[in-house]
């Protein structure tokens, strides 16, 4: 519902062509649109991620163009002389850092170096923080700097507007549910019309208040109350709002404090079960023996009995809370989804596939870390459970437990091969990602290395030098002393640089020389019948436990094999050529 579509509880602003606007244009040779073409080149890009210096960007991209690199850096250092503030947006932000309900922030591709001297023009304490590409490894569009931003200010997607000139940037913060803007002239007026509406004034009395509402009867008496608190907050889908938290709970009453209008009013399964649905606690204190009685000891009008019923578990409801569930699943509602599951494990506990169901909606909500949980009690009660580890695999990845979620997806294919599962292909594809993406992340943390490396070499031969001065008696010799200390630091530098230049290349290894069945580089890889080509160790080793196709079912006998020439010569030629894949 539209009314009910919360106010923003942080904007992030782009600077570049949105806080500040600069020109292209230069004194120098460089024409305006080849200097926006350096922009937007894998070079400037690893810059902005902090891959490379500003020096090294210049070199680099001068190298590219065919340029003069001291050119490159007097046209963009006046680029940045070019820079001016937009000053509707600055009076913004003014406005906006007088509302304590909405926080402001700076989200930017921009290398480390620009950011220092944008630093020194720029009052930074109109943000309550500034996230920048080069600090965090990442850029725009790329989802992970959003995600990285919304974990730093502990924010879902749905409460926070994104505003950036490229639209691009804006699709990608769309993908995480953030409400993304593309900039333009009517922005402001747009913002004005969501933030002093009446909606979204009632929206900031509810921030402001929300924690201290209080519920009053029509004669005046006035209490605290869980139950309208967790509706508020299950209604509105925002938990700031209210002071509930689980606790040490095991059941909830309606009444936060003294009960009104009577001494005692008992735990009602009502309020606890809104409080499980608003407040998702742990899987451990969902099936604590007092919440299981709970369930067991409620009549059909919602009440507590007061004499025990006969004990066990309510298999024909947990079974039709499930169906209702995967009903809500394919329709898209993960919410309500998510809501049946906990409520057909409360009923059943002991069913495997209900934790597996209500982790694949948790996951489809970016809930990971409570859909781990699911999986990790599915698995103590059905140990080799495929699906388990496979949802296992796909959560511990979003979080970038790489080492984890590959060992997940290989559970998970280990059992695919044994059970003669269908679901081989979608298994597979999953443990390529989780190799792929630790690669990824093991590649940038080698280029973080090696720049610290040179960093540290060359401080330590700078120290070096200062001294070998020093010791020096006269002019003369300090001269010497210097220039030869130079020329030492100037080779070194130089050396690094060629080697970073060799290793520019993004190192990847294509999905033609991977093994699908160990998931390694093929060495002797050998075809079968139906085209599919496999390594000649791994697919005679499945053909020992399995006489079928990995990929069709089909019978197939290590006499149906074929040695793949072509495909062996050209991944030596790989191997050959790219010494470092023999650690994937």
């Amino acid at each position: 519902m539209d009314f009910l579509q919360p106010r923003p509880r942080a904007i992030i602003f782009d600077l570049g062509d949105v806080l500040f606007t600069w020109s292209a244009n230069t004194t120098t040779t460089i024409p305006a649109r080849k200097l926006r073409e350096i922009l937007s080149t894998p070079v400037w890009c690893s810059y902005e991620r902090g891959e490379i210096t500003r020096d090294a960007c210049y070199k680099l991209s001068a190298r590219q163009f065919s340029l003069s690199e001291s050119e490159i850096a007097e046209a963009f250092a006046q680029a940045r002389e070019s820079l001016q503030p937009d000053y509707a947006i600055i009076s913004f932000l003014h406005e906006l850092k007088k509302d304590p309900t909405i926080q402001v922030y700076a989200m930017s591709n921009i290398g480390k170096e620009d950011f220092e001297e944008l630093a020194t023009i720029t009052d930074w304490h109109l943000f309550d923080g500034v996230f920048t590409s080069a600090a965090a490894g990442m850029r725009k569009p790329e989802l992970g700097f959003y995600r990285h931003v919304l974990d730093h200010i502990d924010l879902a997607g749905k409460q926070v507007i994104f505003i950036d000139d490229k639209e691009e940037n804006v699709n990608a913060a769309r993908a995480v549910d953030i409400q993304g803007l593309v900039f333009g002239n009517s922005t402001i007026q747009i913002l004005h019309e969501l933030l002093d509406s009446s909606v979204g004034k009632g929206w900031r009395y509810l921030f402001q208040n929300g924690k201290h509402c209080d519920s009053i009867t029509d004669s005046g008496i006035v209490f605290a109350d869980n139950f309208a608190k967790l509706l508020v907050a299950d209604t509105l889908q925002d938990q700031t709002l209210v002071d509930l938290s689980w606790g040490s709970k095991k059941t909830w009453n309606f009444f936060a404090d003294k009960p009104a209008l009577r001494d005692i009013f008992p735990d009602d399964l009502d309020t606890t079960a809104l409080a499980l649905t608003v407040l998702r606690p742990s899987l451990a204190e969902i099936a604590s023996p007092i919440l299981d009685m709970m369930a067991e000891y409620v009549k059909d009008d919602g009440n507590f009995q007061r004499t025990p019923v006969a004990m066990g578990k309510d298999v024909e409801k947990s079974f039709k809370l499930k169906e209702d569930g995967n009903k809500h699943f394919q329709s898209g509602d993960f919410i309500g989804a998510e809501s049946l599951y906990s409520k057909a494990i409360i009923a059943d506990d002991t069913n495997p596939s209900l934790y597996t169901n209500r982790a694949m909606a948790r996951l489809r909500l970016e809930l990971y870390e409570s859909a781990i949980s699911d999986c990790n009690e599915c698995l103590k009660l059905s140990g080799g459970n495929l699906k388990a580890y496979f949802v296992l695999s796909k959560c511990q990845l979003s979080i970038h437990d790489y080492n984890a979620a590959l060992e997940s997806a290989l559970q998970a294919h280990r059992l695919c091969v044994e059970t003669n599962d269908k679901s081989l292909g979608p298994v597979t594809d999953q443990v390529l990602r989780c190799k792929k993406e630790r690669w990824d992340e093991m590649e940038k943390q080698r280029v973080r290395e090696g720049q610290e490396l040179e960093n540290e070499v060359i401080g330590l031969l700078e120290r070096e030098r200062e001294d070998m001065i020093g010791s020096c008696d006269n002019d003369f010799d300090r001269d010497q002393v210097t220039q030869e200390w130079n020329h030492k630091i100037e080779l070194l530098r130089s050396t690094f640089e060629k080697a970073r230049v060799a290793s520019e290349k993004k190192r990847e290894v294509p999905d033609w020389v991977i093994d699908d069945i160990s998931f390694g580089i093929m060495i002797d890889p050998v075809i079968t019948k139906t085209g599919k080509s496999y390594e000649r160790a791994s697919i005679m080793e499945h053909l020992r436990r399995h006489p079928t196709d990995p990929l069709t079912r089909e019978p197939l006998h290590p006499s149906d094999l074929r040695p793949n020439l072509q495909l062996k010569e050209a991944c030596q030629e790989f191997l050959d050529q790219n010494g470092w894949a023999v650690d994937w």
